[in-house]
């Protein structure tokens, strides 16, 4: 057996048994095949070992979560492309760039790098140049759902529409090749992630015609996917068509959706096992309070409120804040934010405060992602409930304390981004609202004239918007806010002294 055999054998037993030391000992044996064909000897077969040292250095740094590795994997690829150019070698040159793809797109999945999944997004469209789909249907159709998954990783990171659009179409393209006969895991997983995709795309806009098309694809995905034969599978897609349709349950304000979808959550979640699958079941256990949540504040129903403040806690009982911070942080938020309205609903201050220290905990958390969006998102819902509890106790503090903190929103958060366009526009009314609060509260005239002036600028941006009518009415606010400041600077005339 030739060191190159030997290499090839050991990548792939470290592949199948997640042995990431394997991965080493093949590299020791790819280096020595090397050494005896040389690429000035025998460029071709120097050419198919480096393509394997690519493949081991990819599986060794995606098993050891090597960002340094991944990178060393790419520059293997390519340096075997210089040999095995389209011209000579267009099957093999195919094959570097699909595997550059995967490992450029694994990196980029790590490292959270818009950028490296771009890069891999070039490489995926190389190689499917030569993977056609009437000269290599199944390859082409491999490549067209990685293609589809780097699509949706780059939209998820960067929400970009077209992002999300790339991968639709690239999903599509691999189901009008693998059939549920032929290919029925396969064509189940590109349904399930093109029912994701729909889904995540539709969701800043609330767009339920995307959402019922989510819908159509987890369906289609369950026919493959049996509660008997795959439960956990069956459990992820059945958990997304029940986010679907809640999803679709608040946009459309219709709560026999959102029931009807709390309670495909509840069947996926007494599929999942705390002590064997803690992630899944954490999980299950946030979709569950997201839906409890928004069907509590469209009833104003406080039991949901409850049992959705469970649902995060539960998520949060099997989880850290070093290990899983993206989850732990988002479970934190939803949190603060079923205890907020379970605060408003009741009445009950106690409940808000705890809603305030829950998103205090969030924003220590996310501060260290602030490259997202997510740091502006905490910070209104903590402003939010900052002035709640100002506007029950007669406190200014916490009033001044939430003015600050929508100021962070307005200067952080993107103007020109769907999602965070909106959160400066709500961000800004919610500002002019507790200013007002203050100057009544306090009596200072300075403060007024702020809540004037935000709500001037508040009109300004429902007039760019089209919106007419709420201009008008947060004009009247403005004019309403004035009418105190005149009340308060009118001297009182002097009562005049009795003629005795």
């Amino acid at each position: 057996m030739t060191q190159h055999n030997i290499g090839q054998a050991q990548s792939e037993l470290g592949a199948m048994a997640g042995d990431t030391t394997r991965q080493a000992d093949a590299l020791r044996a790819f280096r020595a095949a090397q050494s005896v064909r040389s690429r000035q000897s025998q460029p071709e077969q120097w050419a198919a070992i480096q393509n394997a040292v690519g493949l081991a250095l990819k599986r060794q740094g995606e098993g050891q979560g090597d960002t340094g590795l991944l990178d060393q994997a790419v520059a293997a690829f390519a340096e075997a492309r210089e040999v095995s150019t389209r011209e000579r070698s267009p099957l093999e040159w195919a094959r570097l760039h699909r595997n550059s793809g995967d490992a450029l797109a694994c990196n980029g999945r790590m490292g959270d790098d818009a950028g490296r999944l771009q890069t891999a997004v070039s490489h995926y469209r190389n190689a499917l140049e030569v993977y056609t789909p009437d000269a290599l249907p199944d390859l082409s159709a491999k490549v067209q759902n990685a293609l589809g998954l780097a699509q949706k990783r780059i939209g998820k990171l960067t929400g970009a529409p077209q992002a999300y659009q790339a991968a639709i179409t690239a999903f599509t393209s691999a189901l009008a090749i693998w059939t549920r006969e032929g290919e029925p895991h396969a064509w189940s997983k590109a349904q399930h992630d093109l029912g994701l995709t729909l889904q995540e795309a539709s969701t800043p806009t609330g767009d339920t015609e995307q959402l019922r098309a989510a819908v159509s694809a987890f369906e289609q995905a369950l026919q493959a996917r049996s509660k008997t034969d795959a439960p956990q599978a069956w459990a992820d897609t059945r958990s997304q068509l029940g986010v679907a349709l809640c999803l679709i349950g608040g946009f459309e304000e219709d709560t026999g959706q959102l029931t009807g979808g709390i309670e495909i959550l509840r069947e996926a979640l007494a599929v999942r096992d705390r002590d064997a699958a803690p992630a899944d079941w954490a999980v299950s256990q946030n979709h569950l309070g997201v839906a409890l949540q928004t069907l509590g504040e469209l009833t104003g129903d406080a039991t949901a409120l409850e049992e959705a403040a469970s649902a995060f806690d539960a998520a949060l009982s099997v989880q850290d804040k070093t290990t899983s911070p993206a989850e732990w942080t988002s479970n934190q938020f939803g949190l603060g934010s079923a205890l907020l309205s379970l605060g408003e609903v009741t009445g009950d201050p106690s409940r808000v405060e705890a809603a305030v220290a829950a998103f205090r905990t969030a924003l220590d958390a996310a501060s260290d992602r602030a490259a997202s969006n997510q740091p502006a998102l905490i910070r209104f819902r903590l402003g939010s409930a900052l002035q709640s509890l100002g506007q029950v106790s007669g406190d200014a503090a916490p009033l001044e304390e939430a003015v600050s903190l929508f100021d962070d929103v307005l200067e952080q958060a993107d103007p020109h981004g769907a999602e965070t366009g909106q959160l400066r526009f709500m961000a800004l009314a919610k500002k002019a609202t507790t200013l007002r609060s203050m100057g009544e509260i306090t009596s200072e005239t300075a403060r007024l004239q702020e809540a004037a002036e935000a709500c001037i600028e508040l009109a300004e941006l429902c007039e760019t918007g089209g919106d007419a009518e709420m201009a008008a009415a947060v004009r009247q606010e403005a004019d309403e806010i004035r009418a105190l400041i005149a009340g308060q600077e009118t001297p009182e005339t002097p009562t005049a002294p009795e003629t005795p």
